[in-house]
């Protein structure tokens, strides 16, 4: 079910439309991203039946990210 979810691309178009950097029409890939309260880092995992990534970007001393 929770695959379903991460892969439906209908799903996801308030935050990532049709032809974004996160909407692969052609391929079967999982996404999901977050954001911490007051902005203070951001996150994106998204694997593939083959592959997997994460990125996580924020400041180390946990400041706001501008």
């Amino acid at each position: 079910m929770i695959a379903s979810i991460l892969t439906d691309r209908y799903a996801k178009l308030r935050g990532f439309p049709i032809g974004s950097s996160l909407d692969f029409s052609d391929r079967t890939v999982f996404v999901k991203t977050g954001t911490s309260r007051n902005f203070r880092d951001n996150y994106a995992v998204g694997y593939t039946p083959r592959y997997m990534i994460a990125v996580w970007t924020g400041n180390k001393s946990g400041e706001n990210m501008k």
